[in-house]
């Protein structure tokens, strides 16, 4: 009797933690990280992209000037443990997928330029691994040449048809999450227009 009591359990024990490992691996949607596809690197892109930068003044009374070339030496406190990337190489892609998801983050924000982007070639590879590793993408808009509350709808049009369908594509109640990088560039009756329900060119209750 004893013995059926330990075995019983010693099972229950294993399926608790069996629960708990699981959990503890698996990704939260309410957990976003903002996640910048724009690097490029020389083997895989043919030069390398954004890991260089002008030294940034922290006031207008701040001496600091100069140039970061990028290479080794980049422009970021930390230097990546998969080094200066490819945000188009699928090796690391994958690797960064299992890094967000041991984080326990569910949903990245890639970052969204317009046509224009030098990060668009990365999105499909992202969202297909994103997808495999069961975290979900929505889309940061940026402050891009000619945005306002029109070129705004038409690109976040652009994104639905292009990537609206894809698995890994992030909804909250069947609807799309946007996040639109300074925002204050474009005046509150503008994106009245856009957001209210009555706006000239509402996207209310439009398909998605």
């Amino acid at each position: 009797m004893n013995k059926k009591l330990i075995l019983i359990g010693v099972m229950a024990l294993a399926v608790v933690l069996k629960v708990r490992s699981q959990s503890a691996c698996s990704p939260e949607s309410r957990i976003f990280c903002f996640y910048y596809n724009w690097y490029g690197s020389l083997a895989i892109n043919g030069a390398n992209s954004h890991w260089a930068h002008p030294v940034m003044k922290s006031s207008p009374t701040d001496t600091a000037s100069g140039f970061i070339p990028g290479g080794d030496n980049i422009s970021s406190n930390f230097f990546p443990q998969l080094g200066a990337y490819s945000s188009s190489d699928p090796s690391v892609v994958a690797a960064h997928m299992k890094m967000l998801k041991k984080a326990r983050i569910g949903v990245l924000a890639l970052t969204w330029w317009d046509k224009a982007d030098v990060g668009l070639e990365s999105i499909p590879l992202i969202m297909d691994e994103a997808a495999k590793a069961g975290l979900k993408v929505c889309f940061h808009i940026e402050p891009f040449r000619g945005r306002n509350a029109q070129t705004t709808r038409q690109n976040i049009e652009t994104i639905m048809e292009t990537y609206g369908r894809h698995p890994a594509f992030y909804r909250v109640n069947a609807k799309p999450l946007f996040f639109v990088y300074d925002s204050y560039l474009t005046k509150a009756d503008e994106w009245a227009e856009l957001l209210q329900p009555d706006g000239k060119i509402t996207m209310r209750n439009t398909p998605c």
